[in-house]
């Protein structure tokens, strides 16, 4: 493993091992990853014993992997009950979990995403999904949950799953079973015995009760028939219970991390003697540091000033490039504000924090932020006047999201400076932003929302968002938004609208039946949703678009005509 991203020092050399037990010296845990595996004696270099628990979560993960993914055929709704299931495993698997908010916060979020794949599910919350998996290990271990952890932790799962193994393997000669006790046994075959008495009694007074158990062995008869048809396995079906296995026990048991990224991204900071503090000195930087400042505020201001004369407070007149000004411009003003949050960044580190003119340059920074946090103001605003000109979509969303990210970011900036936080702590803070913002996405019923404001619109008179309609693919969850569209006054955009559902009609009941053989594991609650709302629908679709002429000329008509917004 390359030495940057992985612990060199983790696993003891022979030589070592042999140098410390001659001088009696024990390797201390030196972090947090090193510390869950810390015990009254000196931890195994390859982690601790495998327990009972442990193995039972192996096994049961591959269980679940087989029904929920192999034999489902690989089903959404089956993916989403394996996610919910598998970070409780690994919340249970852990040889030492550490319960902290951060692995709440990601069993939250799984939970949030496993009913979002449930309703509507796509490849996207497929990646989100496993990068949650990733999470909730790192979350377990104690250690702060940063991007690069997560991002690294599919590296460690194959050496990780590895060294797991092979200390399976080594654990299994010091187990012991213990014939139980007489006591031990009547404290489990009384209780059992008990209720097997009583109850047998209870089923025997109850004719409903009685054919209802019967009807439970009936059907335990009938799973035990067709047991072995169940347990038939093929090649394929072996290979991913193999995965599953290795995969779990890599996440139960990662590898620590090099301390050189502890410290790059703050999580460690390098021990410091407080009496050798650097004492208060004038930087080399600090003039061309205020000059900036001083430079960029007046830029800024002037900048604000024009962008409230030409934008704000104003009609827009017909032909107004809403494009040139809303859409790349509100793309230009976020890279404007990753770029300040960059620039203050970097000027208040190293040797300038303990410049004994610094409170200058916090000043000047601070009338920066609120240059910046109005600069915010205006991109918001920007991308309200492109929504209102013909309504929303998901790149617009995707836009907004983007810009908040960077807004939090520029606030964490100033949370820095104020705190006098390091610069590894400000990168890992900011990752963890932009992690979550593309997180938020996949877990929005993003068409849903979007489709509900456009219909919005056109009810109340505005007929531009119809072609966010007509030229941009839509899920099933903003086609169940489209139906009261079929009740207003234009023509072309009723027999559109219903041209288009009674297309998407046809392909809803396509994919279904396509899903049928593989169970519930493949349904999807949008798809089955939408396919009772249309069927209930398709008298007055049919009409509808018999009535101008078929459905491709009712949906090229509808085309053309919503174009004129684009």
């Amino acid at each position: 493993a390359l030495p940057i991203l992985f612990d060199s020092t983790a696993v003891d050399s022979p030589a070592a091992t042999r140098a410390r037990s001659t001088t009696g010296e024990t390797r201390p845990p030196s972090g947090p990853a090193d510390r869950q595996y810390s015990t009254s004696k000196p931890p195994h270099r390859d982690g601790p014993d495998a327990t009972g628990r442990e193995l039972l979560c192996v096994l049961s993960a591959i269980i679940a992997a087989d029904i929920l993914l192999y034999r489902a055929g690989g089903g959404y709704a089956g993916q989403a009950v394996f996610l919910v299931i598998a970070v409780g495993l690994l919340a249970c698997g852990m040889p030492h979990p550490r319960f902290r908010w951060p692995f709440w916060l990601v069993a939250g979020l799984s939970l949030l995403l496993a009913a979002r794949m449930v309703w509507l599910a796509g490849p996207l919350q497929v990646l989100s999904g496993i990068g949650l998996l990733c999470a909730a290990s790192v979350a377990l271990t104690g250690r702060p949950v940063c991007v690069p952890d997560i991002l690294l932790r599919p590296l460690h799962v194959l050496p990780a799953g590895l060294i797991g193994l092979l200390r399976y393997a080594s654990s299994t000669g010091s187990w012991r079973f213990r014939r139980p006790s007489g006591t031990g046994c009547l404290t489990i075959v009384l209780p059992l015995a008990a209720v097997a008495g009583f109850g047998t009694l209870f089923v025997l007074a109850n004719p409903d009760l009685s054919q209802w158990v019967g009807e439970v062995f009936r059907t335990f008869q009938q799973w035990l028939i067709h047991l072995k048809e169940l347990f038939a396995i093929a090649p394929a079906e072996f290979l991913v219970w193999c995965v599953a296995g290795w995969v779990t026990v890599g996440l139960l048991r990662p590898l620590p991390l090099s301390p050189v990224l502890d410290t790059l991204f703050g999580i460690r900071q390098p021990a410091t003697d407080p009496e050798t503090s650097p004492a208060p000195v004038a930087a080399s930087l600090y003039e061309p540091f205020r000059n900036t400042l001083l430079a960029v505020n007046i830029l800024f201001a002037v900048y604000l000033v024009f962008e409230l004369l030409t934008l704000w407070f104003r009609e827009f007149p017909a032909g107004f490039h809403y494009s040139g000004y809303a859409h790349e411009g509100a793309a230009w003003l976020t890279v404007a504000l990753a770029l300040a949050t960059l620039t203050l960044s970097l000027i208040f580190r190293g040797h300038i924090l303990h410049d004994p003119r610094l409170p200058v340059l916090k000043r000047l920074a601070a009338c920066w932020s609120v240059g910046n946090l109005l600069l915010a103001v205006a991109v918001y605003h920007r991308m309200a006047i492109y929504v209102e000109f013909n309504g929303m979509t998901r790149m617009r969303t995707v836009g907004l999201l983007g810009i908040s990210a960077v807004v939090v970011g520029f606030a964490l900036v100033v949370w820095k400076i104020r705190t006098e936080q390091t610069f590894g702590w400000l990168v890992r803070r900011q990752l963890q932003v932009l992690a979550l913002a593309m997180l938020l996405y996949p877990l929005l019923p993003v068409d849903a929302l979007i489709h509900r404001y456009n219909v919005r619109c056109i009810l109340a008179g505005d007929l531009a968002p119809a072609v966010q309609i007509s030229v941009h693919p839509i899920d099933s969850g903003g086609l169940l938004t489209l139906s009261p569209l079929l009740e207003v006054e234009e023509p072309i955009l009723r027999d559109g609208i219903a041209a288009l559902l009674l297309q998407h009609l046809n392909e809803v009941e396509d994919r279904l039946a396509q899903r049928k053989p593989a169970g519930w594991a493949s349904s999807q609650l949008a798809d089955e949703r939408l396919l009772a709302r249309l069927t209930a629908l398709r008298p007055q679709l049919e009409q509808l678009t018999m009535e101008a002429g078929g459905q491709q000329p009712a949906l090229q008509q509808f085309h053309n005509w919503a174009y004129q917004w684009y």
